[in-house]
């Protein structure tokens, strides 16, 4: 009798590639973002998935808004339970918590990062991090200046316009970008800034888009190779 063949086991899926971003970094004491740009091959729209950490102290209750700690009055209780953010249970949150969230991305939908860009503000311990999880070359440090942000934010106002950004429709995100102003410098070079410069015009979701178009701007022509674009 002819023995039966074992069969091949199936071949290991190739992880999906995206670019992630992290802003700001350090120990932030109400608000952070965290940002991840997908770009298919043949397709120009940027499909984005944002995670907004929120310290406990400034979610509150979830009862009432009027609290010095939240002087934007929303309701990050109500926009977690949505999944739109994730309430952290201290009073800063810490590198290694969106850290973390990158590395649960990964092995939750096999996303892996091409590279992470992060605001350079106190952020040794989380490029740490990721270069540990995913290699030395993914995290890069993003300037935060109008000369390295001036052509992401002019390419992220024009796919705006265009429709050609998918951030799944995020109420936080639709909000941050509802506060966001262009600041030019003395030489015409532009970044996002807070309308008015009030507190609570939060707008870490702009930020972090315009650090992931930043990033993609210095790997653009590796990246596309690498996903047969």
């Amino acid at each position: 009798m002819a023995r039966k063949k074992k069969p091949k086991p199936a071949a290991k899926p190739q992880p999906d590639y995206c670019l992630t971003c992290r802003v700001p970094v350090g120990k932030c004491k109400g608000n952070c973002t965290k940002q991840q740009q997908k770009i298919k091959p043949n397709d120009p729209v940027k499909y984005m998935h944002t995670m907004y950490f929120v310290t406990e102290v400034k979610a509150g209750d979830g009862q009432s808004t009027d609290s010095p700690t939240n002087p934007e009055k929303k309701d990050y209780r109500q926009w977690a339970a949505e999944g739109l953010c994730r309430i952290v249970n201290d009073n800063v949150i810490d590198d290694a918590i969106v850290a973390e969230y990158i590395w649960e991305i990964y092995t939750k939908f096999g996303i892996r990062p091409f590279v992470v860009g992060y605001d350079e503000w106190h952020a040794r311990d989380f490029a740490k991090r990721i270069a540990k999880n995913f290699g030395q070359n993914v995290p890069v440090k993003i300037r935060m200046t109008p000369e390295t942000l001036n052509v992401p934010t002019r390419h992220i106002e024009e796919d705006l316009r265009a429709r050609l950004i998918n951030y799944q429709n995020n109420a936080i995100c639709r909000w941050n970008f509802r506060n966001t102003a262009i600041r030019y410098d003395r030489n015409g070079f532009v970044m996002p800034t807070k309308i008015v410069g009030y507190i609570g015009n939060k707008i870490d979701g702009t930020m972090s888009k315009t650090i992931a178009y930043a990033a993609l701007r210095g790997c653009k022509s590796a990246f596309m190779a690498k996903i047969g674009g």
